[in-house]
């Protein structure tokens, strides 16, 4: 498969994805929850589309699991803990500037 071809794909699958998001009756429905907080299908949206363009694999049913997965995880992680103390530490300040 050339680059053309990829790009061709690539721009379907974002059409597609767009065309989804944008048929959705609340752009807020929910595609999982972690404890209390949720993952919206727009949120998803956003990601699988960026993961999409960044790595150049196809829009399939693999690649949307994965993507779910990791925001769960996210989720896990950044909740699992009271995270204050990390936030608040200097160091890890200066890393995110």
């Amino acid at each position: 498969m050339n680059n053309k071809q990829k790009y061709i794909i690539i721009f379907l699958s974002l059409f597609s994805l767009l065309s989804f998001q944008n048929c959705s009756q609340n752009k807020e429905d929910i595609i999982a929850e972690v404890g209390s907080y949720q993952i919206t299908v727009n949120e998803f949206s956003n990601r699988y589309l960026d993961y999409l363009v960044m790595s150049g694999l196809e829009d399939n049913i693999t690649n949307k699991k994965e993507i779910v997965r990791n925001l769960v995880n996210e989720r896990l992680l950044f909740y699992y803990d009271d995270n204050e103390v990390i936030f608040n530490n200097p160091n890890f300040k200066k890393e995110l500037e």
